[in-house]
């Protein structure tokens, strides 16, 4: 998630080529890239806004997971 980490490279009339692309073809659900450079104080508080609502949301579904009664399940 570093600068320009989501850039592609350009190479005439052939495809484009990229890290996040080679991420997406190994079967990679998301990504997550800068295509501009950024400073690393903006990078770290951005990366921990994701970091923190990823964990938040995880929290919310394991809880609502526990409260559920599955037929079959004591």
């Amino acid at each position: 998630m570093g600068c320009c980490s989501g850039s592609l490279w350009l190479q005439g009339c052939y495809i484009p080529k990229g890290i996040s692309l080679s991420y997406l073809q190994a079967g990679s659900p998301v990504i997550i890239a800068n295509l501009w450079e950024v400073t690393s104080g903006d990078i770290d508080e951005f990366g921990m806004a994701i970091v923190d609502t990823l964990s938040c949301e995880r929290e919310k579904m394991v809880k609502e997971s526990e409260t559920m009664k599955i037929k079959g399940r004591k």
